[in-house]
């Protein structure tokens, strides 16, 4: 199977209609034929990889909203696992997680980091899920979330936190909120 089979096959609900593989598969000759790729089949795996994060992205945006942890065994959660009040915005966040992993990935095809601008309200979590997984962390969430299944807990536990610091400000790093509502908690 080639590269551009496997990507053109999708991954878990991520599908690609047939203009969609045409044109990606036009692009990718076009970038593969003027030096701006390695190759064309180095194009499709990025892409591939891209529809695996996405699905990775989406899987625990749900995760955040009705857990309180990820199991990556795949191991079914114990009552105790989920929140007793869900929160979250999951429609938007589902939404908005290919939309970011597609910019993440024409970035990394590239060479050109594109500004991105979204309303940031209830959809940050998938901005801040997508970062996660791809090491794109901030100096303030470097070594407490990552890809890795304690930092992706984390996340979970964190994404409606109303833990706010003696500063005023957020506890937690990581928001699913821009603005968060509740009764906040003072750590002192």
């Amino acid at each position: 199977m080639t590269a551009f089979e496997h990507w053109k096959h999708g991954y878990g609900v991520i599908s690609h209609m047939p203009e969609t593989c045409e044109r990606i598969d036009e692009l990718a000759r076009y970038r593969g034929a003027t030096g701006r790729a390695a190759s064309v089949g180095a194009v499709f795996q990025r892409l591939a990889a891209a529809d695996r994060l996405t699905s990775a992205t989406m899987w625990l945006i749900v995760h955040m909203t009705y857990a309180r942890r990820v199991a990556l065994s795949g191991a079914p959660l114990p009552p105790e696992a989920f929140k007793a009040n869900p929160e979250g915005h999951v429609g938007g966040s589902l939404n908005v997680a290919p939309a970011y992993m597609g910019y993440l990935a024409a970035n990394a095809l590239t060479g050109t980091t594109r500004a991105w601008i979204l309303g940031q309200g209830h959809c940050v979590a998938a901005v801040e899920v997508a970062n996660c997984l791809v090491g794109n962390l901030s100096p303030a969430q470097q070594g407490r979330y990552g890809a890795e299944e304690a930092g992706l807990s984390r996340s979970c536990e964190d994404l409606s936190s109303y833990v706010i610091d003696p500063m005023g400000r957020p506890a937690a790093p990581f928001r699913g909120h821009v603005a968060g509502r509740g009764d906040p908690q003072v750590l002192v």
